[in-house]
C-alpha cells in the first residue's frame, strides 16, 4: 500500500519578471512528502527552491497547480480556512534577526502564536514561553530580553520556539541555517531532529549545501532553473546520484579531509564551467541544464526530459542518462518523492 503523503506539489508553475522578461521560478514542480520522512530541497541561488517553500506556505501566489497537506488543497486558501491552516503548517526563515520584531521580547514573540490561537490566557504567557524556550535549549532568563541582545544562533532558537509553539505537523525550513556558522548549523539541525522525534514533526528543508541535505533528509530533491533534475534518498545520494547537475553539486563539496575535489569540466565547449546560472531564464525547448552539461545528449537541446523512474524512490530527468536503457514508466503524479 502506498504511503500516505503528509505534502504534495502538483504541477506548480510560477513566473516572475526580471528586466522585462519571463523567468519561470517553477516550472512544473511536482514532489510529494511521504508520512514519516523528511524532504530537501536543493540547488544553487535562483533555481526556484525558495519560491516552492513560499508558495507551499500560500505566501506566494502560483501561476498554476495545487499544493495539498494531508489530502485538503492549501493553495488559494484565504480567510478562516488560511488561518486555520497555519495552524498545521509553520515555517523558519534564513534570516532571525529580520523575521523577528525587533521591538519585542523573546516571552512575546515565541507566545504570540498561542495567544492568537487563544491557546492559553495571558496570565500563562511567562510559563508557556519557558517551556518553549526550555524545548529549544534556552532558560527563562532569555523572557526579557530584545532579539538585538542576542547571537544568531539564539536567535534562531527562537524563531524555531515559535513555529513549534502550535504543534505544527510540517515545519518548512528555507535556509534556516545558512546565516550561522558551521558548528552552529550542526547544533541547530541536532535540536530539529531531536524536536521531530519528540513531537512527530516533518520537515521541508530549503538548502544550497547538498551535503547538509543529504545529511538530514529521507529524500532529497535538486532543482535546477525552476524544474526538478532528479529526486532520491539521502542516504544513497554520493553513491547513485546520476544526473549531472546532482553530481556538480557533489564535486563541489569539501571532502572529510580536508581537501576539495576537482570540480567537473567536461569535454564539450558549455561544461559547467561556461558560467550559466541556475536564475537565468531556461531555454524554451529543451533541458534547461544542457548549457552547462559535461557532455549532452542530442534531444537535450530540443526536448524537455521527463522526470521518470530509475530505481524505489529515484526519479531521474536526462535524456543521456536514459540512452541505452529500457524504455521506463514515467513519474506519476507528485512524484518528487516515493510513495
Amino acid at each position: 500500500m502506498a504511503a500516505q503523503h503528509v505534502l504534495e506539489t502538483r504541477d506548480l508553475t510560477k513566473t516572475f519578471l526580471l528586466n522585462g522578461a519571463p523567468v519561470p521560478a517553477l516550472d512544473g514542480v511536482s514532489l510529494a512528502l511521504p508520512d514519516g520522512t523528511r524532504l530537501a530541497v536543493v540547488g544553487e541561488s535562483g533555481c526556484g527552491k525558495s519560491t516552492l517553500a513560499r508558495v507551499i506556505m500560500n505566501l506566494t501566489a502560483p501561476d498554476g497547480g495545487e499544493v495539498i497537506f494531508r489530502g485538503e488543497r492549501l493553495s488559494g486558501l484565504t480567510g478562516p480556512r488560511l488561518r486555520e491552516s497555519r495552524q498545521r503548517v509553520q515555517m523558519i526563515f534564513q534570516d532571525p534577526s529580520q523575521a523577528l520584531n525587533s521591538r519585542m521580547i523573546v516571552r512575546d514573540l515565541v507566545s504570540e502564536p498561542l495567544m492568537n490561537f487563544r491557546r492559553i490566557a495571558s496570565r500563562d504567557r511567562d510559563r508557556a514561553a519557558a517551556e518553549l524556550l526550555a524545548e529549544v535549549g534556552l532558560d527563562a532568563s532569555f523572557l526579557r530580553r530584545h532579539p538585538h541582545s542576542m547571537s544568531g544562533g539564539q536567535l534562531q532558537r527562537v524563531a524555531i520556539a515559535r513555529a513549534l509553539a502550535l504543534r505544527p505537523e510540517l515545519i518548512v525550513c528555507d535556509e534556516a541555517t545558512s546565516a550561522l556558522d558551521v558548528s552552529i548549523q550542526k547544533t541547530i539541525l541536532d535540536l530539529l531532529d531531536s524536536l521531530a522525534a519528540r513531537h512527530g514533526i516533518h520537515y521541508l528543508l530549503i538548502c544550497h549545501d547538498i551535503a547538509l541535505a543529504a545529511s538530514f533528509a529521507s529524500l532529497v530533491v535538486v532543482m535546477y532553473r525552476g524544474r526538478i533534475m532528479e529526486t532520491l534518498g539521502g542516504s544513497g545520494l554520493k553513491a547513485h546520484a546520476r544526473h549531472p547537475y546532482t553530481r556538480l553539486l557533489l564535486d563541489s563539496v569539501f571532502e572529510t579531509d580536508g581537501t576539495v575535489p576537482p570540480i567537473r569540466r567536461g569535454n564539450g565547449p558549455n561544461g559547467p564551467a561556461d558560467g550559466r546560472l541556475a536564475g537565468e531564464p531556461a531555454p524554451a525547448r529543451g533541458c534547461g541544464f544542457a548549457g552547462r552539461c559535461e557532455c549532452p545528449a542530442e534531444a537535450c537541446a530540443r526536448e524537455r526530459p521527463p522526470l521518470r523512474e530509475a530505481g524505489p524512490g529515484h526519479f531521474l530527468a536526462c535524456h543521456r542518462e536514459w540512452a541505452g536503457y529500457p524504455p521506463a514508466a514515467p513519474a506519476p503524479p507528485g512524484a518528487g518523492a516515493a510513495a
